[in-house]
């Protein structure tokens, strides 16, 4: 499901260890290079593919922008059809589905303490009236909403604004447009997110620093940081240099990745943010997902000092009305990909609307995260030696990923502590 709309079954893709054109590291043989770059020890395939053909069809260059891909997956599932999907959606469920099941990294550092909550997930299951969903769709789990029309938008925002306020071990400045269920649709899944990580390596404040955007402007923004932090760390360039062979101190040449540890949930998930810095005048836009996977596979642990600005990004998507047609949304939300025996009475299914709410911060004590993505169905009739100096200091790219690789939140930040 995230590798674009393909209309030849065997479409391949450049390896990015070898150059010669193999199926995508998402299903390519173990043996080959391009399956290699899965963190040594994860049972299942990262998710980067789906990630970037979501985020194709929901950028703007030069706007900041945050959303869910695993949430944009959670909502759809219930309510596909089980059989005669296309084969690229039905490859990318039964991954999402396989990587559900996968367990949890739980092994804790030595003297940590649990903190923040981790990542929860709720489903909301709305229904017109005279219509109730099937016990197929409520074995999944999930929370039906038979209220009468007067009262359903009403028990909607509840259970969605309870479930968020209970998400967090800190006050939370997050906010999300609310979603209601459209009067016209038959039926309407509502997935809610919440993501609470604290610091495995507690922050310090810095002095502010200027922050060079794309628009020419250079802002003081607020910062926080490492003066000195044992981390990972990798850096790389399409002429094939590492760190290792970098002559280029500075990294101006060079994409660079800082990974940032978070501390084990209180719900036994282990969570990392993983920061990407594109070499100077080059738009995170352009990053891809073999990139990421290049820098991922050669992370290693080194001393950096790290300056980082704050962040709060918010953004709301219609992603069944990409902004770009190429992307695999453009595939997914088709009205005969979904089922339409999901209710009783079944419905013909005409339409899908379906959107994403999404707040994102990140400050001194961790990083705290919010979504709602709604997707309703109409019917047919209606200085240390060698330690590593690494600024934040231009737009970046931002991804928070479980102990399988697997991207939870993505995030292009041009415009940092923002809330925009």
């Amino acid at each position: 499901m995230g590798r674009g709309v393909f209309e030849d079954l065997g479409t391949e893709v450049a390896c990015s260890s070898c150059g010669q054109d193999v199926h995508s590291p998402d299903i390519a043989p173990l043996s080959h290079p391009s399956a290699s770059a899965r963190e040594e020890g994860s049972q299942y395939s990262d998710n980067l593919d789906l990630t970037f053909q979501v985020r194709s069809g929901l950028s703007e260059d030069g706007n900041n922008m945050v959303f869910s891909p695993t949430e944009v997956m959670n909502s759809v599932i219930p309510i596909l059809r089980p059989i005669r999907l296309p084969a690229q959606i039905a490859a990318h469920i039964e991954q999402h589905r396989q990587r559900l099941t996968a367990p949890l990294q739980t092994e804790m550092a030595e003297g940590e303490q649990p903190g923040g909550r981790g990542l929860r997930t709720m489903q909301i299951f709305a229904t017109s009236e005279g219509r109730q969903f099937s016990p197929a769709v409520l074995f999944l789990g999930g929370v039906p909403i038979n209220y009468t029309p007067e009262d359903r938008n009403q028990a909607i925002r509840d259970a969605i604004r309870n479930f968020i306020q209970d998400g967090f071990s800190r006050p939370s400045q997050l906010s999300t447009q609310e979603l209601t269920f459209n009067a016209n649709a038959a039926f309407g899944v509502f997935d809610v997110i919440t993501f609470d990580g604290q610091w495995q390596i507690p922050m310090e404040r810095q002095d502010r620093f200027v922050f060079s955007q794309q628009d020419g402007s250079r802002p003081l923004v607020p910062s926080i940081g490492y003066k000195h932090a044992l981390i990972r760390y990798s850096r790389w360039s399409d002429n094939g240099s590492s760190y290792r062979a970098a002559s280029d101190a500075s990294g101006n040449s060079f994409w660079q990745m800082v990974e940032l540890p978070y501390r084990l949930s209180e719900n036994g998930q282990r969570f990392r943010m993983r920061m990407v810095l594109p070499p100077r005048r080059i738009s995170p836009g352009q990053l891809t997902a073999n990139i990421v996977r290049q820098l991922t596979q050669n992370l290693t642990e080194r001393w950096v000092e790290l300056s980082m600005p704050t962040f709060h990004t918010t953004s709301r998507h219609q992603l069944s009305a990409p902004r770009q047609s190429a992307s695999i949304l453009t595939a997914l939300f088709q009205a005969q990909n979904f089922n339409p025996d999901a209710v009783i009475p079944r419905v013909s299914v005409e339409s899908i609307d379906a959107w994403q709410s999404i707040s994102f911060l990140t400050d001194i004590e961790g990083s705290q995260a919010a979504a709602v993505t709604s997707t309703e169905g109409q019917e047919a009739y209606a200085y240390y030696p060698d330690q590593i100096s690494v600024t934040i200091d231009r737009p970046y790219t931002t991804l928070v990923v479980d102990s399988q690789d697997v991207v939870h939140i993505f995030a292009d930040v041009y415009r940092p502590d923002t809330g925009s």
